[in-house]
């Protein structure tokens, strides 16, 4: 009995030892060290990346230090690239999982920016291109990272707070839809006393029309020449496209500060037709003109959302205590009850 207790114990001190031993194997081993990036190419990145992970992995560096450790090892090429990045908050600055996903849309894309003679919609379309061949999924939010990065490099957020006042921080256009930042831009490349000219066009148009009954003028050109060539014709209107009339004789109408959009455009060309709301999800107005409600705290799960059931997070969780679907454990009624009758 006693010699097989000898032997247990000493099998329990040679186990214990091979721990050991294998510890200061592992502590002692050669991990490389992620070196400054040389370039902008998309297969350095990627080795980096994984010598980076398997660096902080091998010595076990805890989360919340990974992100300064990546701006410290990732050198001049990748901070200056890191300029472009807009964050939501000074957390996320030193967010690994943030900035490996950062890094990893602008390699995806390679730098790719939009050609003088390129449309806004066309540099759109060639980012989903490029992003369903490289990144496979979430095709969306990588175009939407990009194009974020861009309005960022471009110093185009300080004209978006002017067409659009309602969104006052970066955060809340990571909400908006494609389409939806679409057409922000677009309108950033329009004058800035855009609105201005219509609503004066709009002004001069109804002088027009009086001063055509007034004095029989020409409702195209709002001119009198009786037996000669119109003016107008052969001429293309820059409010409607059609040709044969001046602007200021246009009849088509005009909406002002559209409430589905927000621009100013041709009745029945609006630009949020057939869009949808990135915040309540139904169609034909984007989301800075969204009239739904929002509930700050809502009974059934808590959060903030629209007024609507179906965009309750706890619409499909089953309760723990009374096993009903539609509400967290934490907000059920029976919960409540049971505690004070108690």
């Amino acid at each position: 009995m006693l010699l097989l207790s000898g032997y247990i114990i000493a099998w329990i001190y040679l186990l214990i030892l091979d721990v050991h031993i294998s510890c200061a194997k592992s502590k002692n081993k050669h991990v490389p060290v992620p070196w400054p990036l040389a370039s902008h190419s998309r297969q350095e990145w990627v080795a980096w990346r994984d010598c980076f992970m398997t660096f902080v992995n091998e010595k076990y560096i805890p989360n919340y230090k990974q992100g300064s450790l990546l701006n410290e090892h990732i050198g001049g090429i990748g901070q200056e690239i890191a300029k472009n990045f807009y964050f939501c908050n000074s957390s996320s600055e030193t967010d690994v999982n943030t900035l490996l996903f950062k890094f990893d849309v602008y390699f995806i894309f390679g730098g790719r920016r939009r050609h003088n003679n390129e449309s806004i919609a066309e540099y759109i379309v060639a980012l989903k291109d490029i992003a369903e061949k490289t990144a496979k999924s979430n095709t969306d939010k990588v175009v939407k990272e990009k194009l974020l990065q861009d309005l960022k490099s471009e110093n185009i957020f300080a004209r978006f707070n002017e067409i659009i006042p309602s969104l006052s921080n970066i955060s809340d256009y990571e909400s908006l839809s494609l389409d939806e930042l679409l057409f922000i831009w677009e309108e950033c490349q329009k004058p800035a006393e855009y609105r201005e000219i219509f609503s004066r066009w709009e002004v001069k148009k109804r002088d027009t029309f009086e001063h055509v009954q007034n004095n029989n003028c020409c409702l195209q050109c709002d001119e009198n020449h009786t037996g000669k060539v119109c003016p107008a014709k052969g001429q293309q209107c820059w409010k409607c496209g059609n040709f044969n009339h001046f602007a200021r004789c246009c009849s088509k109408e005009f909406i002002i500060d559209c409430t589905n959009c927000g621009s100013n455009h041709l009745e029945k060309k609006c630009p949020a037709f057939a869009k949808a709301c990135s915040r309540c999800k139904k169609m034909n107005h984007f989301a800075w003109k969204c009239l739904a409600e929002v509930i700050l705290s809502c009974d059934f799960c808590g959060h903030s959302h629209i007024n609507n059931r179906q965009y309750c997070p706890a619409n499909d969780s089953r309760c723990h205590n009374c096993n009903k679907i539609g509400h967290y454990s934490f907000k059920c009624r029976s919960r409540r009850n049971s505690r004070h009758r108690k």
